[in-house]
């Protein structure tokens, strides 16, 4: 089509969807990958600041990691090809994986009990899980694609996120080698 255009009249630009999006992919690898680094640094820095403890930080943000790897790992299985809006999906639910990790060792270091804050805890994040799956989900029977890839995209992670943040997560802080469990001064108990 470019050939047509420049043979009828070569001052003339050739535009449209395809083309702008073309344009946009060639620039979006290395933005994309720029602003995840700054962002994943921001968002540990926070956690670390929040917790005091490299360890709890790190197992607050565990659940990100693996979840976000399994969805790619059963997208990549089913054959799903990551367009640029699937991959905007992405960067939000690295903050929502980390939102779940972060909630879950905060109770664990407050109450000293990898169980309890399991139990209490899981219920909730996987309620949470449910209605980020209702509400991204129903773009899965979109008939715009990129929309589609979102929908699709989103429900593998936010599965993943959830399996990874009520399964990996507790078996670690039960396992006893999380450390840090004792409760925060402020919140142990009198007697």
């Amino acid at each position: 089509m470019q050939e047509v255009v420049s043979a009828v009249d070569p001052s003339q630009i050739l535009t449209g969807l395809t083309l702008v999006n073309r344009e946009l992919a060639r620039s979006f690898v290395p933005q994309f990958i720029k602003g995840l680094a700054i962002g994943t640094a921001l968002v540990m820095a926070l956690v670390i600041a929040a917790f005091r403890n490299w360890r709890l930080s790190m197992y607050a943000l565990l659940p990100t990691a693996i979840g976000l790897t399994w969805a790619a790992g059963v997208l990549a299985i089913a054959g799903v090809e990551l367009d640029l809006f699937a991959v905007f999906a992405v960067v939000t639910f690295v903050g929502i994986g980390v939102d779940y990790g972060i909630h879950l060792v905060h109770r664990y270091h407050a109450r000293g009990d990898a169980e309890h804050a399991t139990a209490e805890l899981a219920p909730v994040i996987l309620s949470a899980a449910a209605i980020t799956l209702g509400g991204y989900g129903t773009l899965i029977w979109s008939s715009y694609p990129p929309l589609r890839s979102i929908g699709i995209v989103s429900a593998a992670s936010t599965v993943a996120l959830a399996a990874a943040s009520v399964l990996v997560l507790p078996a670690l802080l039960l396992s006893g080698h999380a450390g840090g469990g004792e409760p925060a001064a402020a919140d142990a108990p009198t007697r």
